[in-house]
């Protein structure tokens, strides 16, 4: 499975089949967080958003709960590779699972 990370949506790829999630992070960002910091209750809400758009995914693209490996792509892949790494990763760079159950 590909992820691919944008400012407006993002795209999964599943064995060549897609699903576009209507969410990116400038879009989710934008339309979620009226505070900076946002509040706690514009987090709840952004989450609710993206859960909401990855069950839809999971009618559309079933298979995603069976992939072996992820792989997110994109320039916001690079930024969220480079938190777990602190620095400028090596590319490309391999998140294990509980790194990224720590990390979101």
């Amino acid at each position: 499975m590909t992820i691919r990370l944008g400012d407006d949506d993002t795209l999964v790829d599943v064995d060549g089949s897609r699903h576009v999630i209507p969410v990116g992070a400038l879009s989710l960002s934008n339309a979620e967080f009226a505070s900076d910091p946002p509040r706690p209750e514009e987090l709840t809400n952004a989450i609710g958003t993206v859960v909401d758009h990855l069950d839809d995914m999971l009618r559309v693209l079933p298979g995603a709960t069976e992939a072996e490996a992820v792989d997110i792509v994109g320039d916001l892949a690079t930024v969220i590779a480079a938190v777990e790494f602190g620095g400028t990763p090596p590319l490309p760079f391999r998140l294990p699972r509980a790194a990224a159950e720590e990390l979101f």
